[in-house]
């Protein structure tokens, strides 16, 4: 559905509103598993909690912005900067950036249903009672993750309203006198807690494999998807739609955040 409003607005910023939503219908359709009560309902509460945080997040944020029309006037930075990346350093044609959306949008959907949904089919499959070590593993980790990002964008927003009552849009936050403690482990903390949530996820899907016991290709299939998961995310979040386009345009913006740069790690607040 993301795509009917792209293609008709020329704007991508619905994308955040999709993606999150199809991580709420993931744990919606996980839920009907038949595999063992507790793990279905833990491994749902998870995407649920996921996807839930982020979808209302940005109803909200867009829906006063706009009025609660969800008309954009512009889009977000990162998919400007799509833009340019397409037409000025690809050199590919303005006229066929449209079709860009439609294949871009399109892969945030298949990533959803084809990649990201296997922790939790995986786990909503295993009718095994007892729930192995890893499991509990991969969910403290997912926990420590979700809450890692949910603090760091808590203390982005709020940097955001103090600026805005100053008036002052070039401050660049993790540096004095908006040193928010996350933001001086990393420049993108709120990106590394989502990486390490779905480091989680994958790592609590690995004992769910016993249910394609005797089905080696479809185990070498879903095996290949939880080692790709934590890589695509780190590509995604790193490159493509997080950190690359965000400091693209914070070092134009705000004349600090090449200091920012040599003093703070980027994406992993840990050497």
């Amino acid at each position: 559905f993301v795509q009917i409003p792209v293609a008709l607005t020329g704007h991508m910023v619905y994308v955040d509103i999709g993606w999150p939503s199809g991580l709420v219908a993931i744990a919606i359709v996980a839920l009907m598993g038949t595999g063992y009560w507790l793990r279905r309902w833990l491994i749902c509460a998870c995407y649920l909690l996921h996807g839930g945080r982020m979808a209302l997040g940005a109803l909200v944020m867009f829906g006063q912005a706009t009025g609660f029309t969800y008309r954009f006037q512009g889009d977000l930075p990162r998919y400007r900067y799509a833009k340019h990346k397409w037409t000025k350093i690809d050199g590919m044609p303005e006229g066929w950036w449209w079709m860009k959306m439609q294949q871009d949008t399109f892969g945030q959907g298949l990533s959803n249903s084809v990649l990201l949904c296997v922790p939790a089919f995986l786990a909503a499959s295993n009718s095994e009672t007892a729930l192995h070590p890893l499991e509990w593993i991969g969910l403290l980790t997912w926990l420590c993750g979700w809450i890692f990002e949910s603090s760091a964008d808590m203390q982005k927003m709020s940097f955001m309203v103090e600026q805005k009552q100053q008036h002052n849009a070039t401050a660049t936050l993790g540096l004095a006198p908006n040193d928010k403690f996350l933001w001086t482990l990393c420049r993108h903390p709120n990106y590394f807690g989502e990486w390490m949530a779905w480091l989680g996820f994958s790592i609590a899907s690995l004992p769910s494999f016993q249910v394609f016991s005797g089905y080696e290709i479809a185990t070498l299939c879903y095996f290949l998807a939880i080692l790709l998961i934590p890589r695509l995310l780190y590509d995604c979040l790193v490159h493509w739609t997080g950190a690359g386009p965000a400091e693209h345009y914070s070092v134009k913006k705000r004349p600090s955040y090449m200091d920012y740069q040599k003093t703070v790690r980027c994406f992993f607040p840990f050497q």
